[in-house]
């Protein structure tokens, strides 16, 4: 049975999840908008693809702009990786061996790499129309980075 509180708590990962993205400054303020280019946006938006995102990080001078999506782009492909190593070979080395935990590793991998993926396109999109926007969860490890 079904209790209020489990309700609850459903309500929170709807929130951590889907309505958790702050978006630090929706729109980039006027006075930067002048000066971003369409080299600035298409720098950020290439820095998505995950091996890639060096390119933003290491080659766009001083923009800020491109940079910010830099560090986002390299937290996600972190995550990838972290998410191959922990959940496809550490798991699956302890657990794999019992048919029904194969199964729940392989749907938890999978709903990870999904999420990556949901991430980079919302990412590049946003990045495209030249939003400052924070990915949920790990943006806050992004914004850490003094790269």
């Amino acid at each position: 049975m079904i209790r209020d509180c489990d309700y609850r708590w459903q309500g929170l990962v709807v929130n951590l999840i889907l309505i958790a993205p702050i978006k630090l400054d929706t729109a980039i303020p006027s006075n930067r908008i002048n000066r971003m280019s369409e080299n600035n946006t298409a720098t950020a938006v290439i820095g998505y693809i995950p091996p890639l995102f060096w390119i933003p990080l290491f080659l766009s001078g001083e923009d800020e702009f491109s940079k910010y999506h830099g560090r986002q782009a390299m937290v996600i492909l972190i995550g990838w990786i972290l998410t191959i190593l922990v959940v496809g070979l550490f798991l699956r080395w302890i657990l794999g061996w019992f048919a029904p935990f194969r199964v729940v590793i392989d749907f938890i991998q999978g709903a990870l790499y999904i999420l990556f993926i949901v991430a980079s396109v919302l990412g590049a999109v946003k990045a495209a129309k030249g939003e400052l926007w924070r990915i949920p969860i790990l943006g806050a490890f992004a914004e850490r980075l003094n790269i």
